[in-house]
């Protein structure tokens, strides 16, 4: 599920002189995230529950547009490749889920709070809400 980058350096098994001898330096794979699938793995329950419950969390209406446009610039930056250096996956992470929280999945528009995903009730939540005492 990560897309590949390649990341050119020796190995510190290769013997020595190695480069001196005009051998080619070992390439390994550093792996980038894949932002069009969801983080935890679908194919289990609490998966699953990870992700609903990240993306409905009810904590995300209180985010600002400067952090939602911020979220949304990271989102759109990484997926070109252009992100800043040093940018963590947590970030990335933390930006796609607000993102997703608060923006329509196709034309990228930020959606009425009242429209947000981190604004829709949680199954089996409203059955406590709306028992009288």
């Amino acid at each position: 599920p990560h897309a590949a980058r390649l990341k050119v350096g020796t190995s510190e098994s290769e013997p020595a002189g190695a480069a001196d001898r005009g051998c080619s330096p070992v390439v390994t794979m550093a792996t980038r995230l894949d932002l069009d699938n969801p983080r935890w793995d679908q194919g289990t329950f609490e998966g699953r529950a990870k992700h609903f419950f990240t993306t409905t969390n009810p904590l995300n209406v209180l985010a600002t547009d400067e952090q939602l446009d911020a979220a949304k610039a990271l989102v759109l930056a990484y997926r070109a490749g252009t992100e800043p250096e040093g940018t963590t996956d947590e970030q990335v992470w933390e930006a796609k889920h607000l993102y997703d929280s608060a923006f329509h999945p196709d034309t990228g528009e930020k959606l009425f709070l009242l429209g947000r995903m981190s604004f829709q009730v949680r199954p089996g939540a409203e059955g406590p809400c709306c028992v009288a005492p």
